[in-house]
């Protein structure tokens, strides 16, 4: 027969097992719990550090600077040239955004604008080639 300090020596060492890994199983929890927290606090971070540059960056595409010519303020406004004559055809483009001086009217051309420009051109111009041909046909 099994001696009783035997049991309960097993009954002991078990319940300490059991009692150990709950403890470490709480333990890692709490430290899984941290680091999500830890993680969470940094991607806030993140997030509202782009959010500022985002809007430091649309504050600055919708008033990028003042006028070097007159010092107004140069703000991006709907353009519109009217019939021009592009490539050997007069075409019509339609109103663009571009920045332009509120006082003197200078536009001021980055390469954002300057690719808006030339695709409403482009854009314009084959449609105006493309319906020339078809008058003819």
């Amino acid at each position: 027969m099994i001696e009783s300090w035997f049991v309960t020596g097993i009954v002991i060492i078990t319940v300490i097992f059991y009692v150990g890994l709950l403890l470490a199983h709480r333990h890692a929890h709490r430290s899984v719990r941290r680091q999500d927290e830890a993680l969470t606090l940094m991607m806030n971070a993140i997030v509202q550090r782009l959010q500022k540059e985002f809007e430091e960056e649309l504050a600055r595409k919708q008033n990028p600077f003042d006028c070097p010519d007159c010092g107004g303020s140069v703000e991006v406004r709907s353009f519109a040239t009217g019939p021009i004559t592009y490539r050997g055809i007069e075409i019509n483009p339609p109103a663009i955004h571009l920045p332009i001086c509120s006082q003197c009217g200078e536009q001021w051309l980055d390469k954002e604008a300057t690719d808006r420009l030339h695709t409403a051109l482009e854009n314009t111009y084959a449609a105006e080639r493309k319906s020339r041909r078809i008058k003819r046909c």
